[in-house]
C-alpha cells in the first residue's frame, strides 16, 4: 500500500459494478457486430456475473467479506438449517453476533492514510484468524471502517473466548504492520445473541432471514457502544434483563485470559 491510497467508501462498489456494466454492454456490440456467437455470448455474460458477484461479495484491501457478501453468506446458512429443520425440528438457530471497531482509527489516519489502511488490513487480518471455517467475518459499516463477524452455535463462553483472542491479537502488532508511527493499536468489540423467540416459521423468508441479522447486529453494535463508553479497548456484552437490555463491559483484570483459553474446546481455523 502506498500513502496515496484512499479510505474505501460505499461508492467503490458502485464504481465495480458500473465498470463490468461496461464490458457488458462491449459484449452485446461485440455481438451485434458477428464478432461473438449467440453461445460465445451466453458464456461471456455468465462469466462476468461470476466475477461481478465476486468482486462485490469480497473486499479487494483486505480479502474477507464485504457487508453485502456477510449477507448472502449468512442467508445461505440460515436456508441450510432451514431445510435441516424440515428433517430434525429440533435444529435451532444459535449463535453470536459480534461488532469491532479500531480504536483511533482517525489517528492513525493522520500519520497518513497508508497507516490507517494498514491498521484496517490487519483488524480484518487478525478478525478472520480468530474464527472457524464455520463462522464469518466482514468490513461492516457505512464506510467500512467496522468489523462484523458470526459466530456459529456458540454461547456467551466461546463467543467471548474469540473477542478475547482477537482483542490480544490486535494489541500484540509487531511494529513492522504500521511502522515508527508510535500506534498502539487497539479495538473494542460488542457481542450480541440470537433471540430464543425466533419466528421458524419464517425461516425460509430471506426477508425474515435478514431482519433477524440486522436486529443482532444492532445489539452487538450497542454493546460495542458500551465499550467504547468505557474507555475503548474492551469488549461489551448485551443482555436482556428483567428490567430491560443491559450492556456489561468485561473486567480483564479479574479474568484468567490464558485458562479461558486453555479450557475450551472452541477450534479457531
Amino acid at each position: 500500500m502506498t500513502g496515496e491510497e484512499t479510505e474505501y467508501t460505499p461508492q467503490e462498489d458502485i464504481s465495480k459494478k458500473s465498470e463490468i456494466i461496461a464490458e457488458i454492454g462491449g459484449l452485446f456490440e461485440q455481438y451485434d457486430s458477428g464478432v461473438l456467437s449467440r453461445a460465445q455470448l451466453r458464456d461471456k455474460l455468465v462469466e462476468r456475473e461470476m466475477h461481478l458477484e465476486n468482486q462485490l461479495d469480497y473486499d479487494e484491501a483486505t480479502g474477507i467479506l464485504t457487508q453485502r457478501g456477510l449477507k448472502h453468506a449468512w442467508t445461505r446458512l440460515i436456508e441450510v438449517k432451514s431445510r435441516q429443520r424440515r428433517i430434525d425440528p429440533s435444529v435451532k438457530i444459535r449463535g453470536a453476533v459480534i461488532a469491532l471497531d479500531g480504536d483511533d482509527l482517525k489517528g492513525a489516519n493522520t500519520k497518513g492514510r497508508h497507516v490507517g489502511d494498514a491498521y484496517i488490513v490487519h483488524i480484518a487480518h487478525v478478525g478472520s484468524s480468530t474464527i472457524r471455517p464455520t463462522d464469518l467475518f466482514a468490513r461492516y459499516g457505512d464506510k467500512a471502517d467496522e468489523f462484523c463477524g458470526y459466530l456459529d452455535g456458540v454461547g456467551e463462553e466461546e463467543a467471548t473466548v474469540v473477542a478475547l483472542r482477537t482483542w490480544k491479537k490486535v494489541r500484540e502488532t509487531p511494529n513492522k504492520i504500521l511502522g515508527d508511527n508510535k500506534i498502539a493499536p487497539s479495538v473494542s468489540i460488542g457481542i450480541a445473541f440470537f433471540p430464543e423467540d425466533i419466528d421458524y416459521e419464517r425461516l425460509s423468508d430471506p426477508e425474515y432471514q435478514i431482519q433477524l441479522f440486522d436486529k443482532t447486529f444492532k445489539k452487538a453494535d450497542k454493546a460495542l457502544k458500551g465499550a467504547k463508553d468505557a474507555g475503548k479497548d474492551t469488549i461489551g456484552l448485551y443482555e436482556e434483563g428483567q428490567n430491560g437490555p443491559n450492556i456489561k463491559v468485561l473486567d480483564f483484570a479479574q479474568m484468567d485470559f490464558e485458562g479461558n483459553v486453555s479450557q475450551h474446546h472452541y477450534a479457531a481455523k
